[in-house]
């Protein structure tokens, strides 16, 4: 056992060596949370553990309210889509913070759009029933573009319009090829932070500050929904009020005492041995 594990020891030594990638990663963390961004990078933290922490009694309080939600025709087919979109949804959001502690903050937006038209899609579903069945005819077919395709896809979220916006934003310059506008979101000659794989900005640019507040925002945006979703149709229990309570907490601003998002960043930073407050 100890053999191997100095053997993997050493092939990570060695690809580092040769790559760089391992020593950028925690060279940029570090420099992330010791610059005045840290507090963006925590807010994406703090949602994480909310995520960690929620997301399973939302989908369990889902489940629990198919065969009342959809009918005993449509009840397989609910369960099967309930689950994938929650499975994929619960994926990218915890890509969201592995790329993003790492610098790689545009594939980090890729991840973001991509767990928002799952939660579209979740959301279309149990709001209108009847559109799961538009699911087994596939993303090519009439029936699943009029669904869930171009123009309502977030209709049936309570951030529709600003859901809408931050789709528009990461598609313009996180995910579509052919065009210069995704080579902004990263930088384009080699820095201090880069590896053999990807150029990473200086963490304390005010581009990945910008970034950092757009993953976050849509982390939140996420978190949310799902939130109402299951609040709205799921089973009620004290997991789900606790969810509720907690995350209004977090969203809840105020300018004359520091919020909860505030304190937990302090918090949490503070844990991380970081000495910036603000």
């Amino acid at each position: 056992m100890l053999r191997e594990v100095r053997c993997h020891e050493f092939v990570v030594r060695q690809i580092d060596q040769l790559t760089g990638t391992f020593s950028a990663d925690r060279l940029f963390c570090d420099r992330l949370f010791a610059s005045a961004n840290a507090h963006k990078g925590a807010e994406i933290l703090v949602y994480y553990h909310w995520a960690n922490e929620y997301l399973p009694h939302c989908q369990q309080a889902l489940f629990e309210q198919i065969p009342i939600r959809f009918g005993r025709a449509r009840q397989e087919m609910a369960e099967l889509w309930t689950g994938i979109l929650m499975v994929a949804l619960w994926k990218d959001i915890n890509l969201i913070p592995y790329l993003a502690l790492r610098g790689v903050l545009s594939e980090a937006g890729t991840v973001l759009r991509r767990g928002l038209e799952s939660t579209g899609v979740l959301a279309h579903i149990w709001r209108d029933p009847a559109k799961v069945e538009a699911l087994a005819k596939g993303p090519k077919s009439k029936e699943y573009r009029r669904a869930f395709g171009f123009g309502n896809r977030f209709e049936a979220f309570e951030t529709n319009k600003a859901a809408s916006l931050l789709y528009d934003i990461l598609s313009s310059f996180d995910v579509h090829g052919g065009t210069g506008s995704q080579l902004t979101s990263s930088s384009l000659t080699p820095t201090e932070f880069s590896c053999l794989f990807i150029n990473r900005r200086d963490p304390e640019a005010q581009e990945v500050s910008g970034q950092l507040e757009v993953l976050s925002k849509g982390y939140e945006m996420i978190c949310l929904e799902v939130a109402l979703i299951s609040k709205d149709f799921g089973t009620h229990s004290p997991e789900m009020t606790n969810a509720a309570q907690d995350l209004k907490l977090l969203l809840e601003d105020s300018v004359e005492v520091q919020s909860e998002m505030e304190e937990r960043v302090r918090t949490l930073l503070a844990e991380l041995g970081c000495n910036r407050s603000e």
